[in-house]
C-alpha cells in the first residue's frame, strides 16, 4: 500500500458508499461544523482517501467532508492518499481506532463490518484485517448469530451512546458485546429478545446487571413453561390462555 500527501479540490472527493462505511452521526457533524466555523479548517486535519478514476473516495473523514460541503468550502484540502487498498472498510476501522480526534468506532461499526465479510473471510482473517484476535471476532460473530430478530440490533443502535436521531435521546447507553453476552438475551426466543430490549429501553437503560438478568430469567422461565404446555398438554394450543407471557 503506497502513501503520499497532497492538497485536493473538494469537488474531486466523494463519500465512501453507504453500505461500506459507518453511519453518519449528526451530533458529530454539528461538532465538526462548530469547530470549523470558530477556528477554520486546519491543514493538519487531513482526510484519508484512495484514488477512484479521476476522483478520490474518502476512507477516513466522511463527517468532515459532509461539513465542508455544507459550508461550501472552496479551498483545496490536505489528504493522505493511499493506493492499492484491498479492504477500505477494514482500514477505516483501524484508522478510527488510532485517530484521537475522530469519531470512535462503536459496537455497531464492528458488527456491520463483520456481517458484510463473514462469508468471504475466516474469523482469523477478519481479525488480521482489523487488528483483533480470532477469539474476539468469534464473540462478535456469536452476537450476530444469537440475536434472532434484527429489530433488537436496530433498537440498541438508536440508543447507542453518542448517537441518536431527532426522536431519540443522545448518549443513552454504551452497548457492548459483553453487555449482550452477559444480559441473558441469547437464551430467549425472538419475541422475548424483543421484550427484554424494549423493557431495558423503557427503563431508560438505567438497569443494573442483576436486575437485567432477573428480567431475562423471568422471560426464559415463562418461555420454557409455554413450550412445555404446548408440547405436552395442549398439542393444538399455545397455552397463552393459561400462561401470561407478557
Amino acid at each position: 500500500m503506497n502513501k503520499k500527501i497532497d492538497f485536493i479540490n473538494i469537488n474531486k472527493l466523494q463519500l465512501m458508499p453507504e453500505n461500506k462505511r459507518r453511519g453518519i452521526d449528526n451530533k458529530q457533524v454539528e461538532k465538526i461544523k462548530d469547530n470549523i466555523q470558530n477556528s477554520g479548517y486546519k491543514d493538519g486535519f487531513a482526510l484519508t482517501v484512495t484514488p477512484k478514476g479521476n476522483k478520490y473516495t474518502v476512507i477516513d473523514g466522511n463527517h468532515r467532508l459532509i461539513v465542508l460541503r455544507e459550508l461550501k468550502y472552496s479551498k483545496k484540502v490536505p489528504c493522505v492518499i493511499l493506493e492499492n487498498v484491498e479492504d477500505k472498510s477494514a482500514l477505516t476501522l483501524v484508522i478510527n481506532t488510532a485517530n484521537e480526534n475522530g469519531k470512535k468506532n462503536t459496537l455497531f461499526d464492528y458488527l456491520d463490518y463483520i456481517a458484510r465479510v463473514k462469508d468471504d473471510y475466516t474469523q482469523e482473517e477478519i481479525g488480521e484485517k482489523i487488528g483483533w484476535s480470532r477469539s474476539k471476532v468469534k464473540k462478535y460473530s456469536a452476537l450476530l448469530s444469537n440475536i434472532k430478530v434484527p429489530k433488537v440490533i436496530e433498537i440498541s443502535r438508536k440508543y447507542q451512546k453518542g448517537r441518536g436521531t431527532n426522536k431519540v435521546p443522545m448518549g443513552t447507553f454504551n452497548f457492548t458485546e459483553r453487555w449482550f453476552r452477559d444480559s441473558g438475551i441469547y437464551d430467549l426466543n425472538k419475541d422475548n429478545q424483543l421484550k427484554l430490549m424494549n423493557w431495558f429501553i423503557d427503563n431508560k437503560c438505567n438497569v443494573s446487571k442483576k436486575k437485567l438478568n432477573k428480567k431475562a430469567d423471568e422471560l426464559l422461565l415463562k418461555q420454557q413453561a409455554k413450550k412445555y404446555l404446548t408440547n405436552n398438554l395442549f398439542k393444538e394450543a399455545d397455552g397463552s390462555d393459561i400462561l401470561d407471557t407478557n
